[in-house]
């Protein structure tokens, strides 16, 4: 059976390789985000990488993500060593989104790096703005959070599941709601208040 299963794998892997060249021939770097709904976690970091995102090492990427907003490449995409991110994750890449060594992104997280009513006569009252996403190494996001444009999640923090992130939040620290609130400390041990 092993013999099967590998051939299997490498049909597979061609499939997916011949697909890429295609979609991305055809349609650019949308072809390619398409294709991510369907792709095996093995080639979703080599394509990110090979079309310009800086991806470390053991970075494991669940298929299905969802990534808006990039132009022509994937260069405003930059993850560290050991991350995780889960099933799900919709990475905006209208600025820089920077994820840390070891750190966890959960399923159905949005990293978003814009706002933008549109056309809307809301523009007057609420302007675009832009700023680059940052998590750095060890933060923990829980499932089905959004942490909003210019946030930075600091160092060994946790966002619990299903937050709002609106404001910055510091090193070793614990945040949870909508909007998102400080809950306790990781320093010097785990306490939540």
């Amino acid at each position: 059976m092993n013999g099967i299963d590998s051939i299997c794998k490498s049909a597979v892997l061609a499939f997916f390789k011949i697909a890429i060249y295609i979609a991305y021939k055809a349609y650019r770097i949308e072809g390619l985000n398409a294709l991510y709904y369907f792709m095996p976690s093995k080639l979703i970091v080599s394509t990110l990488q090979k079309y310009g995102a800086r991806i470390g090492k053991n970075v494991i990427i669940s298929p299905s993500p969802v990534i808006h907003n990039a132009k022509r490449d994937y260069a405003n995409l930059e993850i560290g060593d050991n991350a995780y991110l889960g099933r799900g994750v919709f990475l905006d890449l209208t600025e820089k989104i920077k994820i840390g060594n070891r750190t966890v992104i959960s399923m159905r997280v949005n990293l978003l790096t814009h706002f933008d009513v549109g056309p809307s006569i809301l523009r007057e009252i609420l302007p675009p703005k832009k700023g680059a996403t940052t998590i750095e190494d060890d933060a923990y996001v829980g499932a089905a959070s959004t942490i909003r444009e210019g946030i930075k999640v600091g160092k060994g923090a946790v966002v619990a599941a299903m937050s709002f992130v609106n404001e910055d939040v510091d090193e070793d620290t614990i945040v949870g709601g909508v909007p998102a609130h400080r809950m306790g400390s990781l320093k010097g041990g785990s306490s939540i208040e």
